[in-house]
């Protein structure tokens, strides 16, 4: 992720020269960063339909382990 926020930036800032635009350039740069940064962390992230499944899987076996300390007393 961090690796798209410098290819982004550094490209914007430097290559682009977005250094002769001042403090509005460096903005600009900065924000396309984070935009770049964000659309590939939410790229990579699991859908909510797999998260569901995910914490569901976690719930039924925590259950199962209580279950099967109160049929063992």
């Amino acid at each position: 992720m961090l690796y798209k926020f410098l290819k982004a930036f550094l490209g914007r800032y430097f290559l682009r020269k977005g250094y002769k635009d001042g403090v509005y350039g460096l903005y600009l740069a900065l924000l396309m960063g984070i935009y770049k940064a964000t659309v590939y962390a939410k790229s990579i992230m699991p859908s909510e339909n797999e998260c569901f499944k995910i914490y569901k899987q976690i719930f039924t076996s925590i259950l199962e382990e209580d279950k099967n300390k109160f049929t063992d007393l």
